[in-house]
């Protein structure tokens, strides 16, 4: 019990520079991110949870200090359970967890028309 009441005051100590920030700039927030090797990521999603790819992309993450890195991204799902994962893809074989969830479905809402667009 003491353990966990200290790991809690130490996190707040840590994070509170952190609460600043964000009351002072509500465009910011900050995570945290489980990273490994891209066959060891798809390993546990597959295998843990049965996700295969449902699509991959290119795309950006900004860092804390405003860093700009750049990798794939991809989106992995169950069908049958609803779960889902997206994880970042970078160069040098690192892929990270970016979030997960359940109750993955079709989107079937209503959609903005794009100029150009017929229909």
């Amino acid at each position: 019990m003491l353990r966990s009441a200290l790991a809690f005051v130490i996190g707040l100590l840590a994070f509170g520079p952190f609460a600043n920030a964000q009351e002072e700039n509500d465009k910011f927030l900050f995570t945290r991110q489980g990273c490994d090797p891209f066959v060891e990521v798809i390993d546990v999603m597959s295998g843990k949870y049965g996700e295969q790819p449902l699509f991959v992309g290119e795309g950006l993450q900004f860092g804390l200090q405003g860093q700009v890195y750049t990798g794939g991204a991809m989106f992995l799902v169950n069908q049958n359970t609803g779960s889902w994962s997206l994880i970042h893809l970078y160069g040098d074989g690192t892929a990270c967890v970016t979030a997960v969830g359940t109750q993955f479905e079709p989107y079937s809402g209503p959609t903005k028309k794009l100029e150009g667009e017929k229909g």
